[in-house]
């Protein structure tokens, strides 16, 4: 498991060999690392999901020496996050490991919590044995204050289309709702909005 302190300790590592080598990359940061970076109420993950912009070889590399100094797994550093990325993403700067005078370096990117509560739900494991999902979207939707399921999931679609929302997704929200609030007239009883017969709206 890497923590914080093991995820900043590498970035910067991987910050320091762009500026040798003169190269610029941007990564975004997904995921528990992300959680671990910014809000802290998950303090270790098993791997850190990035999504590269920039020279992506050199990256790999990197992560590879990165790796194999500090025995860590290979993949310690992937993208398979990337199937969740919405083209309206909204993110800001969390570090940056630039050389002015080489030209390269690292930014590191972190989203916002709307946007990673909607990535989170649109991914959402509600049988994940280590429950990393539910505990990591009840936070964000605490952190948020949102209050019911219309309200999370105005969240989701203002990054996602209808017709990526699954059964599964609407039926979890509506549990964690249910599990976090205490039950309020009309807020549970009456049907989500996936009953409602709509045209998907464009991503």
């Amino acid at each position: 498991m890497l923590t914080r302190e093991d995820i900043l300790g590498a970035l910067k590592e991987l910050g320091d060999a762009a500026q040798k080598a003169g190269v610029l990359v941007d990564i975004a940061v997904y995921g528990g690392s992300a959680i671990a970076l910014e809000w802290q109420f998950r303090t270790s993950t098993r791997d850190v999901d990035v999504v590269i912009q920039g020279d992506s070889a050199f990256v790999r590399e990197a992560a590879q020496r990165i790796a194999l100094s500090r025995q860590w797994p290979e993949d310690w550093l992937n993208d398979a996050v990337k199937g969740f990325v919405s083209s309206r993403g909204e993110h800001r700067v969390y570090a940056e490991f630039i050389s002015t005078e080489r030209h390269g370096g690292l930014r590191v990117f972190v989203p916002t919590a709307e946007y990673l509560l909607a990535m989170k739900c649109l991914a959402m494991r509600v049988s994940d044995p280590e429950g990393h999902d539910v505990s990591d979207i009840s936070h964000l939707v605490q952190s948020l204050g949102l209050k019911t399921v219309d309200e999370v999931l105005g969240v989701v679609e203002k990054y996602y289309p209808r017709d990526r929302l699954s059964p599964k997704i609407f039926y979890g929200i509506q549990e964690i709702l249910q599990a976090m609030l205490p039950k309020q007239e009309g807020h549970h009883d009456r049907p989500a909005r996936q009953s409602k017969t709509a045209s998907p709206k464009p991503d």
